[in-house]
Protein backbone atom coordinates (compact mmCIF):
# COMPACT_ATOMS: atom_id res chain seq x y z
CA UNK A 1 0.00 0.00 0.00
CA UNK A 2 1.28 3.44 -0.90
CA UNK A 3 0.76 6.36 1.44
CA UNK A 4 -1.37 9.25 0.23
CA UNK A 5 1.54 11.65 0.63
CA UNK A 6 5.28 11.29 0.40
CA UNK A 7 6.85 14.13 2.32
CA UNK A 8 5.75 17.37 0.71
CA UNK A 9 4.46 15.68 -2.44
CA UNK A 10 1.44 13.47 -2.93
CA UNK A 11 1.74 10.30 -4.99
CA UNK A 12 -0.51 11.95 -7.56
CA UNK A 13 1.79 14.99 -7.78
CA UNK A 14 4.79 12.72 -8.29
CA UNK A 15 2.96 10.64 -10.91
CA UNK A 16 2.01 13.87 -12.70
CA UNK A 17 5.74 14.61 -13.11
CA UNK A 18 6.07 11.52 -15.32
CA UNK A 19 4.55 11.65 -18.79
CA UNK A 20 4.72 10.32 -22.34
CA UNK A 21 6.29 12.94 -24.61
CA UNK A 22 5.70 10.88 -27.73
CA UNK A 23 5.44 7.16 -28.46
CA UNK A 24 8.41 5.42 -26.85
CA UNK A 25 9.75 8.54 -25.10
CA UNK A 26 8.92 9.09 -21.46
CA UNK A 27 9.76 12.15 -19.38
CA UNK A 28 10.46 12.24 -15.65
CA UNK A 29 10.80 15.72 -14.16
CA UNK A 30 12.84 15.60 -10.94
CA UNK A 31 11.66 17.50 -7.88
CA UNK A 32 13.39 19.74 -5.40
CA UNK A 33 14.67 17.92 -2.32
CA UNK A 34 13.91 14.46 -3.71
CA UNK A 35 14.63 11.32 -1.76
CA UNK A 36 14.64 7.58 -2.31
CA UNK A 37 10.88 7.30 -1.82
CA UNK A 38 10.03 10.05 -4.29
CA UNK A 39 12.42 8.56 -6.85
CA UNK A 40 11.00 5.05 -6.50
CA UNK A 41 7.45 6.41 -6.80
CA UNK A 42 8.29 8.23 -10.04
CA UNK A 43 10.20 5.24 -11.45
CA UNK A 44 7.20 3.02 -10.70
CA UNK A 45 5.09 5.43 -12.75
CA UNK A 46 7.61 5.23 -15.62
CA UNK A 47 7.28 1.44 -15.52
CA UNK A 48 3.48 1.70 -15.60
CA UNK A 49 3.57 4.00 -18.63
CA UNK A 50 6.12 1.74 -20.38
CA UNK A 51 3.93 -1.34 -20.01
CA UNK A 52 3.34 -2.82 -23.44
CA UNK A 53 6.22 -0.96 -25.12
CA UNK A 54 8.81 -3.15 -26.84
CA UNK A 55 11.44 -0.40 -26.54
CA UNK A 56 11.50 2.99 -24.90
CA UNK A 57 13.76 5.74 -23.69
CA UNK A 58 13.59 7.92 -20.62
CA UNK A 59 14.39 11.61 -20.41
CA UNK A 60 15.16 12.74 -16.87
CA UNK A 61 14.88 16.50 -16.59
CA UNK A 62 16.84 17.75 -13.58
CA UNK A 63 15.56 21.33 -13.88
CA UNK A 64 13.34 20.83 -10.82
CA UNK A 65 16.17 19.37 -8.74
CA UNK A 66 16.99 22.64 -7.08
CA UNK A 67 18.08 22.77 -3.49
CA UNK A 68 20.16 20.47 -1.39
CA UNK A 69 20.74 16.88 -2.52
CA UNK A 70 21.11 14.81 0.62
CA UNK A 71 23.92 12.31 1.01
CA UNK A 72 21.30 9.57 1.57
CA UNK A 73 19.73 10.41 -1.79
CA UNK A 74 23.12 10.50 -3.53
CA UNK A 75 23.82 7.00 -2.18
CA UNK A 76 20.39 5.65 -3.14
CA UNK A 77 20.08 6.91 -6.72
CA UNK A 78 22.65 4.57 -8.35
CA UNK A 79 21.04 1.43 -6.93
CA UNK A 80 17.52 2.48 -7.84
CA UNK A 81 18.43 3.46 -11.41
CA UNK A 82 20.42 0.25 -11.91
CA UNK A 83 17.53 -1.89 -10.58
CA UNK A 84 15.09 0.05 -12.77
CA UNK A 85 17.31 -0.62 -15.82
CA UNK A 86 17.53 -4.33 -15.00
CA UNK A 87 13.75 -4.65 -14.52
CA UNK A 88 13.23 -3.30 -18.03
CA UNK A 89 14.71 -6.55 -19.45
CA UNK A 90 16.38 -4.67 -22.30
CA UNK A 91 13.31 -2.66 -23.29
CA UNK A 92 14.82 0.56 -21.91
CA UNK A 93 17.22 1.67 -24.66
CA UNK A 94 18.64 4.82 -23.11
CA UNK A 95 18.35 7.22 -20.22
CA UNK A 96 19.08 10.80 -21.27
CA UNK A 97 19.64 13.26 -18.44
CA UNK A 98 19.15 16.96 -19.02
CA UNK A 99 21.79 18.88 -17.09
CA UNK A 100 21.24 22.15 -15.34
CA UNK A 101 23.03 25.41 -15.70
CA UNK A 102 23.50 25.56 -11.91
CA UNK A 103 27.18 24.58 -11.56
CA UNK A 104 26.90 23.02 -8.09
CA UNK A 105 23.95 20.83 -9.03
CA UNK A 106 25.67 19.87 -12.30
CA UNK A 107 28.78 18.67 -10.43
CA UNK A 108 26.70 16.64 -7.95
CA UNK A 109 24.60 15.14 -10.76
CA UNK A 110 27.69 14.14 -12.76
CA UNK A 111 29.16 12.53 -9.64
CA UNK A 112 25.97 10.51 -9.06
CA UNK A 113 25.66 9.53 -12.74
CA UNK A 114 29.27 8.36 -12.74
CA UNK A 115 28.41 5.86 -10.00
CA UNK A 116 25.49 4.31 -11.90
CA UNK A 117 26.32 1.11 -13.77
CA UNK A 118 23.98 1.97 -16.63
CA UNK A 119 24.67 3.83 -19.89
CA UNK A 120 23.35 7.35 -19.44
CA UNK A 121 23.62 10.20 -21.91
CA UNK A 122 24.06 13.71 -20.53
CA UNK A 123 22.56 16.50 -22.62
CA UNK A 124 22.34 20.28 -22.17
CA UNK A 125 18.56 20.55 -22.52
CA UNK A 126 15.35 18.60 -22.93
CA UNK A 127 15.33 19.02 -26.71
CA UNK A 128 18.76 17.39 -26.96
CA UNK A 129 17.65 14.58 -24.63
CA UNK A 130 14.61 13.85 -26.79
CA UNK A 131 16.79 13.85 -29.92
CA UNK A 132 19.18 11.41 -28.22
CA UNK A 133 16.34 9.05 -27.32
CA UNK A 134 14.87 9.26 -30.84
CA UNK A 135 18.26 8.35 -32.30
CA UNK A 136 18.63 5.34 -30.01
CA UNK A 137 15.12 4.10 -30.72
CA UNK A 138 15.80 4.34 -34.47
CA UNK A 139 18.76 1.90 -34.23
Amino acid sequence: MVNDAIGRYSVEELHDRVSVLEPGILLMREIADGDGTTLSTMLQRVEELATGLDRYGLVIDLDGAKGRISSDYRREVPGQITAFWQRSDGRLCVVAVTMLTNPVTRVVAKFIIGRIGVPIEITPDQEASVACVRERLAR
